[in-house]
């Protein structure tokens, strides 16, 4: 007797697109992550994907969401003030990128998108909302008594995020040996002393050291 297999639900069936998508565009980027290789990755024909998704740019617009949600979700935990939440933000960010480099390639692939993918509006939404959400963190910080009340909320808040920026470059670039983590923390804890009421830190950081610059990053 012949078993029939269980079609996947269709809420199922849209996260293995999802997902599937979000793999490609790691390994192929955006303009690579066609419709047919998305099918042959999820293992369906290429008609079924309409059946979930109106056209190719639903799909990535969909993907989008997946990528920046999860972010979001992993720097989303509480603590006892500004600042550890923030030296907390670094550490995770530094092993979720150094980890997985080719998370650094996928979100530098969403926010690099040409014109024709349109993406650029919904990108520009998740990264304001990430900016918000340090800009929250900070006032916070001064309600907390942590941090001083003359500090330009949008501008330390831009330059937290650059932070982050420079690691996903880094990584991007194959150089994450130039940015360990103990360089990353150092570079957040100069933000925070900065702006601090009192310029004392949770632990003392040894003055990094200076790392040698990678050989295979020298031309000859």
């Amino acid at each position: 007797m012949t078993v029939k297999r269980k079609r996947p639900r269709s809420a199922d069936r849209k996260e293995q697109i999802l997902n599937g998508t979000l793999g490609l565009i790691m390994h192929h980027g955006l303009s690579g992550t066609t419709m047919t290789r998305i099918a042959n990755k999820v293992g369906i024909t290429e008609p079924a994907l309409y059946r979930h998704f109106a056209n190719r740019k639903e799909i990535m617009l969909a993907a989008l969401d997946t990528a920046f949600v999860r972010l979001a979700e992993r720097i989303s935990f509480e603590e006892e003030d500004a600042a550890a939440y923030l030296r907390r933000v670094a550490t995770t960010v530094h092993e979720e990128i150094s980890n997985n480099p080719d998370l650094a390639r996928m979100l530098f692939e969403f926010i690099c998108a040409p014109p024709s993918e349109d993406l650029r509006e919904p990108v520009v939404k998740y990264l304001l909302m990430f900016l918000k959400l340090l800009e929250y963190h900070f006032e916070e910080g001064i309600k907390q008594g942590v941090f001083r009340e003359d500090i330009d909320l949008q501008l330390t808040a831009w330059e937290s995020f650059s932070l982050g920026f420079t690691l996903s470059f880094v990584s991007l670039m194959g150089l994450q040996e130039m940015l360990p983590q103990e360089k990353a923390l150092h570079a957040i804890d100069n933000v925070i002393d900065r702006i601090s009421v009192k310029k004392t830190r949770a632990r003392i950081h040894r003055k990094p050291r200076r790392l040698a610059f990678p050989r295979h990053a020298v031309s000859r």
